[in-house]
């Protein structure tokens, strides 16, 4: 089988919907190396808001446990940004986030 071991670049993103766990991106099944590491970057596109986010990294794509929170309640001011780098992916491993708030946008990059 092929290698899909994403090297650099975009993987995903998601304007999500406010309160609601989202999955954001879904490592391939074959990583040659067998593990990539993955940055989520994250705007808060809202000019009044404070956003309150979350992100997870989950073994498959299940319900979320406390041990699996890599941010949770960050703040991120009006028109702010936050990013989390270094998020080490095992073959299936899923990531996951959430906002309190709508006009949230998160990316994945490797």
């Amino acid at each position: 089988m092929a290698d899909a071991t994403p090297t650099s670049g975009h993987l995903a993103s998601a304007d999500i919907t406010a309160g609601t766990n989202t999955t954001l991106y879904t490592a391939p099944a074959q990583i040659k190396s067998g593990s990539i590491e993955v940055t989520v970057n994250v705007c808060n596109r809202s000019s009044q808001q404070t956003a309150k986010i979350r992100i997870m990294r989950q073994g498959s794509d299940a319900t979320v446990s406390d041990t699996d929170y890599l941010a949770y309640d960050v703040s991120v001011k009006p028109n702010g940004t936050y990013e989390k780098t270094g998020i080490q992916m095992a073959a299936n491993n899923v990531i996951k986030v959430y906002s309190d708030r709508a006009q949230v946008t998160f990316q994945a990059g490797a």
